[in-house]
């Protein structure tokens, strides 16, 4: 589901930006993907690829960023904006605004060229009707598998699924198969736009005049008309009144299913659903009318937003001290708070230390699951859900902070002159590793690259004159350097090392045990285990569909007051290895119904059946015991019977201690916790 920005903005940073020192990337996202813009106009995506997604030619999925190819797999384009927050939209603007590219799936027409045929590199989207092809664009917007265009004009043009009118062409045709303008009435065409956001099924539009108009499905309230219906045409959304209409608004952002509106008194309005506090409203109702985003503490607006960005539940805005806030969902750790708590109110994104908050950020997206970030040295953070590996970072391990992404963008040579900066991993998995190392910020010719286990007393040299080398399967620490050439003057880049990381062992939380509903706390001990413990998880069902994290490093975990069974494991990573479970321990909550009282015992001293056990007895400190002959005459009696110091081994303790005769007793069972008293015979034979 989309993610998103508002790429409105985005070409007007990009030439503020161009001037600045280093690289500025910019960055789109949706539920499985990530994009990333390079400044040279290159276009990398990382993540899911069974559509084309990645527009390879090939549905070979990547978990590090790749670059697309060119149309029908020819030369790589040098775009301006990307957009792909649709869950199958795919969207670049080229640098001259006269071509929009599209690919990936087309199964409702979104790649805008007449048919439905999946396309695997990027195609040229048609014209108005399908005549030429798209020219004379500003900005570009994506929704679930609808495209969208703002022309220089002012006008908005739409074209792929329409089943809920979210092409805003006036009727509800599926698939709309070549761009459209969008009509905010019939023959009447939605004009002076300044920008656009794609949400799932709808979109919206902001005005010069300040107002935002919306289409499309509106089942959740998407479109802020104080009702559920959809509209096949634009419509302005209404104020916080429902009475008039939004108005001195300069940013919008549509999400999923929810939107938000920045307007120039500093408040950030929205509306939508609100099942997972995604509004950021302080509860979790929805809101069918704008109301606005509350303060960290809830007592007031949010202020000195200067950017928003919205996923599927979870919202990202950067503030005007260049610290972002979050809120919403949480269950991929996608609010960059070092665990997995929900909040319906904004909270501040942690560094990637979890230690103080991120700073210094001039850019933010988001995916449904995951979160990007750039700061003022252009430096990505990602963090978030990866199953997919749409995090770029050569795996698919989720991120509760923020992780910095390398990206192979080209060098700004005038800038970074010498002999370069390797980038790469520190360590890998002895296991099973795959990457590379980068060379950035050189001016100078690539001769070779060397490879070397022992510092380069030895070494491998590698014709290769690529910024990268990939690397697999490394069992030892590997050293790598790089052999320029300058009008015949050689000399070496700095050194990049691998340092091996070994296996990651779970090992046992000790111990399982058995205890009273409320009457229990113990303290549980993870022992053998290699690595580091990223926090501990219980259960009520034995982590079949329920479980529970708790944020600790500790080796230990105190329980207290459980009123039934759980279940209790902790997760290990070293280094770079993948994580693993611990074996788990279970606290087995009984009441005095699992109280087993046995029918003989054989106090021979033969250490086999020498004590007449009561299973569960311990757990009952209260209880009484007492024995009776049969002539009803009382034998033995123990408070506190326990099966260790207290037990009864064939002797009385009314009249002596005398070995009573083998024969059959009457006992009577006092658990002192008000349950039935326990009668019954037990058997004395030696």
């Amino acid at each position: 589901m989309p993610f998103r920005v508002v790429l409105y903005s985005i070409l007007f940073a990009y030439l503020a930006l161009t001037e600045a020192k280093g690289q500025n990337v910019f960055f789109s996202g949706n539920d499985d993907n990530s994009a990333f813009l390079c400044e040279d106009g290159r276009i990398f995506i990382t993540g899911e690829n069974n559509v084309g997604q990645l527009g390879i030619g090939s549905l070979i999925p990547s978990n590090v960023p790749i670059m697309i190819s060119g149309i029908n797999g020819g030369v790589p384009p040098r775009c301006k904006q990307i957009s792909l927050e649709g869950v199958t939209t795919f969207l670049a603007l080229t640098n001259s605004g006269d071509t929009v590219l599209s690919w990936g799936p087309n199964d409702r027409g979104q790649v805008g060229d007449g048919t439905l045929e999946k396309r695997l590199t990027p195609y040229v989207v048609k014209g108005v009707g399908g005549v030429g092809h798209l020219s004379n664009i500003k900005q570009i917007s994506t929704g679930n598998t609808t495209g969208y265009a703002l022309t220089n004009d002012g006008k908005v043009l739409s074209w792929g699924g329409n089943a809920s009118g979210e092409t805003g062409t006036g009727n509800f045709t599926d698939p709309v198969y070549y761009p459209s303008y969008v009509l905010k009435a019939p023959g009447d065409t939605l004009k002076n736009v300044k920008a656009i956001s794609g949400g799932g099924t709808f979109c919206m539009a902001l005005l010069c005049d300040g107002s935002v108009w919306g289409w499309g499905k509106n089942h959740v309230g998407q479109l802020g008309q104080n009702n559920k219906t959809n509209s096949a045409y634009a419509i302005p959304v209404k104020d916080k009144s429902g009475k008039g209409v939004l108005k001195n608004i300069i940013k919008i952002e549509a999400a999923d299913n929810y939107s938000y509106a920045l307007s120039n008194n500093d408040t950030l309005w929205v509306w939508g659903p609100n099942w997972d506090g995604r509004l950021g409203t302080g509860n979790k109702t929805d809101r069918l009318l704008p109301d606005y985003v509350r303060s960290i503490d809830g007592t007031k607006h949010l202020a000195g937003v200067v950017e928003i960005a919205g996923g599927q539940g979870v919202a990202l805005a950067l503030l005007s001290d260049k610290t972002v806030c979050s809120w919403g969902i949480n269950d991929y750790g996608q609010l960059g708070r070092n665990d997995t708590i929900d909040s319906t109110l904004p909270v501040k994104v942690k560094d990637p230390s979890g230690t103080g908050d991120l700073q210094n950020i001039n850019y933010i997206a988001t995916g449904d699951i995951h979160c990007i970030v750039r700061n003022d040295k252009n430096e990505i953070y990602v963090w978030g859900g990866n199953p997919l590996g749409q995090l770029g970072l050569n795996d698919h391990v989720d991120r509760w902070l923020p992780v910095m992404l390398l990206l192979p963008c080209e060098p700004d040579r005038d800038v970074f002159p010498g002999n370069g900066k390797m980038e790469n991993a520190p360590s890998v998995c002895v296991e099973s590793n795959k990457g590379k190392v980068y060379i950035t910020k050189y001016h100078s010719a690539i001769e070779r690259w060397e490879l070397s286990t022992d510092n380069f007393e030895t070494f491998t040299p590698v014709v290769n004159i690529s910024f990268s080398y990939e690397y697999s399967n490394l069992k030892r620490k590997t050293y790598y350097r790089v052999l320029f050439n300058d009008c015949g003057k050689t000399f070496y880049s700095p050194v990049a090392i691998i340092d091996i990381d070994s296996l990651t062992k779970g090992g046992v939380v000790e111990s399982s045990t058995s205890a009273r509903a409320h009457l229990n706390k113990d303290t549980l001990h993870l022992k053998d285990y290699k690595g580091t413990i990223l926090f501990w998880e219980y259960s009520k069902d034995n982590f079949t569909t329920d479980w529970h994290a708790i944020k600790s490093s500790d080796p230990y975990c105190i329980y207290s007051d459980l009123s039934e069974t759980t279940y209790y494991r902790a997760l290990i990573k070293r280094g770079s290895c993948p994580a693993k479970y611990s074996e788990g321990a279970e606290i087995r909550i009984v009441d005095a119904s699992a109280v087993k009282v046995y029918n003989g015992f054989t106090p021979n001293d033969d250490h086999i059946n020498d004590e007449w056990v009561i299973d569960f007895i311990d757990l009952y400190p209260d209880n009484k015991v007492e024995i009776y002959n049969r002539w009803g005459q009382l034998v033995y009696r123990s408070n506190s019977y326990n099966n260790e110091s207290n037990v009864w081994r064939g002797n009385g303790n009314i009249n002596g201690k005398e070995p009573l005769a083998d024969d059959t007793y009457f006992y009577v069972i006092n658990l002192g916790d008000g349950s039935p008293v326990m009668k019954g015979f037990v058997v004395l034979n030696r």
